[in-house]
């Protein structure tokens, strides 16, 4: 609201606003701030009646807004503050001369001791995070600062920390620059990574901001242009978006690990855990069966290789583990959430000394895949359960015997990607477990999922475009959100005619059902390059659609001619002369298909509904009959309507109804989905004469 009267003019309304936002805070500068402006204001405008000509008046005009913008957003960090008492209790002093820049920072310098060291620092984090907003002067001096090699990685990440949490609460141009700066300039991987995702993150919450100003978007996108100003960030911006989402799928991803994997683990591992250490399970398959122990350690084997491929795809496998161990008293503290992981930090002082040996717990922390805030937790709890533990575990722990999986090799330095993953990790668990995030704008909720690469959209390459319209196709859930983002990244296509623009617009139509202008963009892709699998097979895939079979069927045709090892071309080309009422001069190409791949359900399930066509019914039956066999197949629903669909154009009404009323009683929306197939079938079921009469009546028997 201030922000708009502003910049439309109205600054008589906009200082009445202000003036009130600044009630509660009387006796902490903001009113004498106000009126100091709205003196100037008046002033100005006195001199403006009397008709003076002053030539530096929009200079002070614009200077007096971006005072009374600053006004507004020091009252939205005071108002919005966090209310915790270890900040209530020091607020004076976070905001007292004594805490000027110059102070800080060299307090950070002399303090002794890492106790002292960590006082001061988390001084210095609340601080930066409810300073206001930033001077030109103040921006420099936290540069020069942070990227100087006399400043740990240690202080330097951490107050990069607390600018990026800063800049997500209310966001300051000074700042983001500063992150950008940061980025650009520091030698220190750890706290370039911290300044890049906090510089993306807070800009992106700037330019979703529906109040936001003409200049303050210009502001924001010049500094996103510094920030991606070569094409290594660029690729680390594509990299960070997808990052972000891996951390987004963590509930999927653990529920994988929960009900799958872990259950093979624990009954295929060859020993149990005992209160008298680790004893070997007995064997008694071995006796009949002498390759049973060989058959669980392959099972072992590929769960934690499943484990592995899912780690390095990206996934988050320790959250689930870890999201518990944050309700420790150590997580109380807002900084502790944002530190770098340091084995003499005080507030685990106290769990180290529990410890009967380091080694084992060093080792981990600095080799283990985990991000900081877990390092912290695993220390804690490996504080409380260590002594408890078999003195034969114990051995094999310190020995090096066991550990995480995902473990470095000692000597080898973790990679860029690798140092922002376990940042964003980080910041995951801070918004998704810490009580006092909702105070935060949550990056990983709402629709920022591809709020980054939209923002950065017209500093990229058309290529770039590409790759993360394709990306965001292929792995996203097709909503508006993802509809959005694609929309979002194809307005700023510099190239209109080129393949690549086209073939994005040809899948969105297709997603969207608006088959017609898919096909025009597939056939502009394929003028551009004739034999591009991808338009072919989305010509093919639209022509089905639209009911233009002969068409799918030719497109299907060159397929499977260019790619014959692609069976799937074969299937569709079949199921497009099917549907073109042509299945009799397929039946033969699809007998050979099954007898060349045995127990092939799919092939199977496409010769059987080419029987259908056929009228032969009774032989599509039998082959349903025996796809059912398989328990597993019961739940698959475009199966078993296929063989309702055979047993009801032979007469076996009963054996119909048993197989759709056995369904339904595991899934509740038995009749929606008939009542869609009985529509998309419909030339299938009239070919048998099934009529709205025997559709009612099965539908009122479920």
């Amino acid at each position: 609201m201030v922000r708009r009267l502003l910049h439309n003019g109205d600054v008589k309304d906009a200082l009445r606003i202000l003036t009130e936002m600044a009630e509660p805070f009387l006796g902490e500068g903001y009113n004498e701030r106000i009126e100091r402006c709205q003196e100037e204001f008046r002033y100005m405008g006195d001199f403006m009646m009397r008709g003076f000509q002053d030539p530096q008046r929009e200079k002070l005009y614009g200077d007096l807004i971006h005072r009374l913008l600053d006004i507004f957003y020091d009252l939205r960090v005071r108002k919005g503050i966090i209310e915790a008492p270890y900040i209530k209790g020091i607020r004076k002093m976070l905001t007292s001369k004594e805490s000027s820049v110059e102070t800080l920072q060299t307090a950070l310098l002399t303090a002794e001791g890492d106790k002292e060291l960590h006082e001061v620092l988390v001084f210095c984090f609340l601080h930066v995070y409810i300073s206001g907003q930033w001077t030109e002067e103040i921006r420099e001096e936290w540069e020069i600062f942070l990227t100087s090699p006399k400043v740990s990685s240690l202080i330097s990440a951490t107050i990069v920390s607390a600018i990026s949490l800063s800049l997500c609460k209310v966001y300051s141009p000074a700042k983001a620059m500063a992150l950008a700066n940061i980025f650009l300039k520091s030698n220190d991987e750890m706290v370039r990574q911290r300044a890049f995702a906090g510089c993306l993150i807070g800009s992106a919450y700037a330019l979703d901001d529906n109040d936001a100003t003409d200049n303050e978007i210009l502001e924001t996108r010049n500094v996103l242009k510094l920030l991606l100003g070569s094409d290594p960030s660029r690729q680390m911006l594509m990299e960070m978006q997808i990052q972000m989402n891996h951390c987004q799928n963590v509930d999927k991803d653990s529920s994988e690990i929960s009900k799958t994997i872990m259950p093979n683990l624990m009954k295929n591992q060859p020993f149990k855990i005992t209160k008298d250490g680790i004893v070997e399970r007995e064997e008694e398959s071995d006796i009949l069966d002498p390759h049973a122990s060989e058959r669980k350690a392959e099972a072992m084997e590929a769960s934690v290789r499943k484990m592995l491929d899912m780690q390095k795809a990206g996934s988050d496998i320790f959250f689930q583990g870890f999201s518990q161990m944050k309700r420790y008293p150590f997580f109380y503290k807002l900084p502790n959430w944002f530190m770098p992981f340091y084995m003499t930090h005080p507030d685990i002082r106290l769990a180290v000394g529990e410890l009967p040996n380091n080694d084992f717990v060093e080792r981990v922390t600095k080799l283990g895949p985990f991000c900081d805030s877990d390092k912290y937790s695993f220390v804690i709890a490996m504080a409380s359960v260590m002594k408890q533990m078999p003195e034969n575990v114990r051995k094999m722990m310190d020995s090096g015997e066991v550990g995480p999986i995902g473990m470095r090799e000692e000597g080898t330095v973790p990679d860029a990607a690798f140092i922002r993953l376990r940042y964003l990790q980080d910041l995951y668990r801070f918004y998704r477990l810490n009580p006092f995030s909702t105070d935060f704008g949550n990056p990983f909720a709402g629709n920022m999922q591809w709020q980054l690469w939209v923002n950065c959209a017209e500093m990229l390459s058309d290529k770039e475009r590409y790759e993360m319209c394709m990306y965001i196709l292929k792995h996203a859930e097709k909503n508006q959100d993802c509809f959005g983002a694609i929309e979002g990244l194809l307005k700023h296509f510099s190239d209109r005619e080129s393949y690549q623009y086209h073939y994005v617009n040809a899948e969105i139509a297709f997603l969207g059902n608006s088959y017609g202008e898919a096909q025009a963009h597939y056939k502009a892709c394929l003028a551009i390059n004739k034999d591009s699998r991808m338009a072919m097979r989305g010509m093919a895939r639209v022509s089905y659609a639209f009911g233009e079979y002969a068409m799918a069927a030719y497109y299907y045709d060159a397929l499977h001619t260019l790619y014959p090892e692609r069976t799937s071309f074969l299937l569709n080309y079949i199921m497009a002369m099917v549907k073109m009422g042509d299945a009799d001069s397929v039946l033969n190409e699809i007998y050979r298909l099954d007898y060349e791949n045995p127990g092939d359900t799919t092939i199977q399930n496409t010769l059987a509904w080419t029987l259908l066509y056929a009228r032969k019914p009774e032989k599509a039956l039998a082959i349903y009959n025996k796809v059912l066999e398989n328990p597993d197949n019961l739940n698959n629903f475009t199966l078993l309507i296929n063989a309702v669909y055979a047993h009801l154009f032979c007469n076996n009404m009963e054996a119909a109804m048993s197989l759709l009323n056995d369904f339904s009683k595991q899934h509740p929306d038995t009749k929606e989905l008939l009542h869609k197939s009985f529509t998309d079938d419909a030339d299938l079921l009239q070919m048998y004469s099934f009529g709205q009469a025997e559709k009612a009546v099965i539908l009122s028997r479920i």
